[in-house]
């Protein structure tokens, strides 16, 4: 068993998260504010809030068996489903922290994501994992393995969607990660967050 798919609370980042209503399992990716008091998690539009966000949904902190109460609900939300980015407003009464077991805290500025850079994730399916950027463009950061990493080393796998990519060595936050490999390439693809969370109404809390 991962550790991320542990129940945490304060609730943290990398963690699993499932939305039973859209069949979802992914990654808390990070959490924002409005206004430095409310706590949004912020993570992939089809683990928050999947194809219809008109229906009433509940998301758990890790899944909703043995009778689990939710952490938040969409009817909190706010959504950019172009983009695959979502937020759903933390429920009353509960703490967030932001810091990766393991990593440690996540840094408060966001870096800007470019070729070359080095990248670090924790997601709650594939654990810890290391990238490089390879290029960003249209708000896209595609991540490929480092130099000289083994042949068949996993990026992400599925529950690893929303995960945050850090910066490795400052661990500032680069982007979120919403897509894994296709086509037999082993690739990672993340929007870049300060775009992500501009675009939700958000800032890094």
């Amino acid at each position: 068993m991962q550790n991320e798919t542990l129940p945490f609370r304060p609730l943290r980042p990398s963690t699993l998260i499932y939305n039973p209503a859209a069949q979802e399992a992914g990654s808390i990716g990070c959490f924002g504010t409005t206004d430095g008091l409310d706590a949004w998690i912020v993570s992939c539009h089809h683990v928050l809030i999947g194809g219809d966000a008109a229906v009433a949904q509940a998301v758990f902190q890790p899944t909703d068996a043995d009778g689990a109460a939710p952490v938040a609900d969409t009817g909190a939300a706010r959504a950019v489903p172009d983009l695959d980015v979502a937020a759903v407003r933390v429920g009353l009464g509960l703490e967030v922290l932001n810091t990766i077991t393991g990593l440690g805290a996540i840094g408060t500025e966001i870096a800007v994501a470019a070729p070359g850079m080095r990248v670090v994730k924790v997601g709650a399916t594939t654990g810890l994992t290391e990238g490089e950027i390879s290029d960003v463009e249209d708000e896209r950061i595609r991540i490929v393995p480092p130099p000289g990493f083994p042949h068949g080393y996993r990026l992400s796998a599925p529950g690893d969607s929303g995960a945050l990519w850090l910066e490795v060595g400052t661990l500032k936050p680069v982007g979120l990660h919403y897509q894994g490999s296709a086509g037999g390439n082993v690739v990672a693809y993340a929007r870049p967050l300060a775009e992500a969370l501009a675009k939700l109404g958000l800032k890094l809390r």
